[in-house]
């Protein structure tokens, strides 16, 4: 990465900018060339009237000057390039003659239709932060080091995502606290009771962790699907009621209603990150800028957000998946001892093959889906393990069986009526012959499927199973996998492979193009269930007479509700090992109710439009250089504080212009929370009037 071309230009107040543009293929001297009276103008893509947005990309555009053949080809290469190849570094220069990061981003290729007049030329150019390049790619291709049943803490995996934005190169992996390895601020004060005392070293998102597997859908047929990273990204931010974006150099995580304790308070908690992830600074702060520091420009106006009768906000927490995350190998003699599987031969009942599939919860009309096809293989011809079945035939038998492990019994599901039983039995499964990888007839398969009765008690879920292989077939064999009726029984199959469903692999023969494998935790058979959570605006017991509501959509990770539900947000007091995930007991800036994490949202949507808010459209001039506002930062007008929704900055000019919203927490507002668990199992209550003052 190098700079190909590059330019400077002064602002009105003074402030020197440095626009260059990178290639990623280039190691030359740069050129130069000269913008337009704008400069650059930086834009901000926030969702008009929604205050807590999520996700705001921002783009910067610019008009250079064309005057030569050799920037012409500059333009030329742009227009041909892959997305990512070409950036965007716009520097800052500082009081003491260096210059600071302010703002990266990828060059896109559309550009406009060129001049037919000869040099110079102008040309617009614009680049993105890169949060909508995560639009489209499952989070599982463009961040797949987060895919599978691993616990990942928030900070981790907003880190894993942001560096997908492909510009992470600008950042340094330093200790230090300098600009040049600030590369995530995160303003985050909602902790539950089982995390540290607050304070600003200690972030509630690097001390709560979820599973990426809430961000994916199973379908019955087994086939898996993930949403892609912008999805995951947004989704988190919603979660915990912030909006997150790039501003002055670097990435923002920034809870909405931190504003309004800046505003109240004077100060708020501040966690600054490396690329690495690492914690570089801590603190508190303030970013409201009083009135001295901009001035309002005319022809501005106030407009009004209106009051909400009711914060809505959908918690999915049972997503269709599958409980099973690991290969089931019964038999790998032909690779016994490889540490690429690492499982050995399995053929008694006494020592089966055993798949912990975690907690589940005996709720009404829960059951477990099972469906695997199970495949017996041997490498290479017949001869080349006669030694084995000699002038016999060889067969394989198969037993499996679902364990329920509870507090006070243990129950066996039977797969012919799905009953449980506390009496230990495994099925059996007559397999055949294994049938040869060389042979183009391909696999031999035998199909276990079943779904249980409901589940009889809480506890821990096992698979247990176990193959023998026989060179004289039986023509029986006993269900419980001690009477074998076979001549002999071979406990060293060399060459032989049973397996259910296929492990990773890149040994083409253990390749299947079935992928029906599965065991779904399902309730009333249905793979998905939601907790609805309201916010109602009662400040005086009755609710108010307004018809706005505010609809968060749906969320895929909260509190719970049980020990198995994938968008479970697990905490930690040491930061090391992590609770179940039941939290109940949320609370927001160290006061007020405490309740689930979602509880929590709605209440704060609510605090913040429960008596309407203002919008002032309108434009602010930065008037010297010892004054600067940023995205990041709250504007006090009118004796309130207003935080930037859709707004763009003309750097030439100094000229902030758009949309702010007017942030408070104030009154008093009566909340009854409760919502309904569209798994058909009634409504639930939370708390049915907590009062709130501010």
């Amino acid at each position: 990465m190098a700079t190909r071309i590059t330019g400077e230009f002064t602002s009105d107040r003074g402030i020197t900018w440095k626009v260059n543009l990178d290639d990623a293929d280039f190691s030359g001297s740069a050129d130069s060339w000269n913008l337009d009276s704008n400069g650059f103008k930086l834009n901000y893509q926030a969702k008009t009237d929604d205050r807590f947005t999520g996700l705001i990309p921002s783009e910067v555009t610019f008009t250079a000057l064309i005057t030569s053949a050799a920037q012409q080809t500059i333009i030329d290469d742009i227009r041909a390039a892959d997305y990512g190849r070409f950036k965007l570094d716009i520097q800052k220069k500082l009081a003491d003659g260096s210059y600071q990061r302010y703002w990266n981003g990828n060059i896109l290729n559309d550009i406009n239709a060129e001049q037919d007049a000869s040099y110079p030329t102008k040309m617009k150019l614009t680049a993105v932060d890169g949060l909508s390049g995560l639009k489209g790619i499952p989070i599982n291709v463009s961040v797949p080091t987060l895919v599978g049943a691993t616990l990942y803490t928030f900070r981790n995996i907003i880190r894993a995502i942001l560096i997908q934005t492909k510009t992470s190169e600008y950042w340094g992996s330093g200790s230090s606290a300098d600009h040049a390895n600030m590369y995530l601020h995160t303003l985050v004060d909602w902790q539950s009771s089982n995390m540290p005392t607050r304070a600003a070293g200690t972030d509630p998102l690097s001390r709560s962790a979820a599973y990426i597997n809430a961000y994916r859908k199973v379908h019955q047929n087994g086939t898996v699907e993930y949403q892609d990273a912008w999805e995951v990204l947004n989704n988190i931010c919603k979660v915990w009621g912030a909006r997150l974006f790039l501003s002055n150099g670097s990435w923002y995580f920034m809870q909405v209603n931190t504003y309004a304790k800046m505003f109240t308070t004077g100060i708020q908690f501040f966690r600054i990150y490396n690329k690495s992830a690492t914690l570089i600074d801590s603190g508190t702060t303030s970013y409201n800028k009083p009135a001295g520091t901009f001035k309002r420009l005319a022809g501005g106006n106030f407009d009004f957000l209106p009051v909400l009768r009711e914060a809505n906000a959908t918690y999915d927490h049972l997503t269709s998946y599958n409980m099973l995350d690991e290969p089931i190998v019964l038999w790998n003699a032909w690779i016994n001892g490889d540490s690429a599987f690492g499982f050995g031969i399995k053929n008694t009942a006494a020592s089966p093959r055993i798949i912990d599939l975690g907690n589940v919860t005996a709720l009404a009309g829960s059951s477990i889906q099972v469906r695997h096809i199970w495949r017996a293989t041997y490498q290479g011809t017949g001869a080349a393990w006669g030694s084995l079945i000699g002038e016999g035939f060889a067969g394989v038998n198969l037993y499996y069986r679902l364990k329920l492990v509870g507090d006070s019994a243990t129950y066996y599901a039977n797969s012919v009526d799905n009953e449980w039983s506390t009496s230990s039995i495994f099925q059996g499964i007559d397999m055949g012959a294994p049938s040869s990888i060389g042979y183009t007839y391909g696999y031999h398969n035998a199909v276990m499927e079943f779904q249980t009765n409901e589940l009889p008690v809480d506890g821990n879920l096992f698979i247990e199973a176990f193959a023998t292989v026989f060179y004289d077939y039986p023509s029986f064999w006993g269900d419980d996998g001690a009477t074998q009726l076979a001549s002999t029984e071979a406990t060293v199959a060399p060459q032989i492979y049973i397996f259910a469903p296929p492990p990773t692999s890149d040994i083409e023969y253990l390749s299947m193009s079935d992928e029906s494998q599965f065991v779904n935790y399902l309730v009333n058979d249905e793979f998905v269930t939601e907790r609805v959570y309201r916010a109602k605006n009662a400040p005086s017991g009755t609710l108010v007479s307004a018809n706005d509501e505010y609809e968060a959509g749906t969320l895929f990770l909260g509190s719970g509700p049980t020990p198995i539900s994938w968008g479970r947000i697990r905490t930690s007091a040491d930061g090391l090992t992590y609770n179940n995930g039941m939290d109940g007991d949320w609370q927001s800036y160290g006061s007020g109710t405490t309740g689930d994490i979602t509880e929590i949202l709605v209440e704060e949507i609510m605090l913040g439009q429960n008596v309407g808010a203002e919008i002032f459209n309108g434009g602010i001039k930065l008037h010297d250089s010892t004054h600067d506002v940023e995205f990041f930062n709250s504007l006090f007008i009118e004796g309130t504080c207003f935080v930037p929704y859709e707004v763009s900055f003309n750097a030439n000019q100094d000229i902030w212009d758009g949309q702010y919203f007017q942030i408070h927490l104030a009154g008093v507002a009566t909340f009854i929370e409760g919502g309904q668990d569209t798994s058909g199992q009634g409504w639930w209550t939370l708390g049915t009037e907590d009062s709130f003052n501010w």
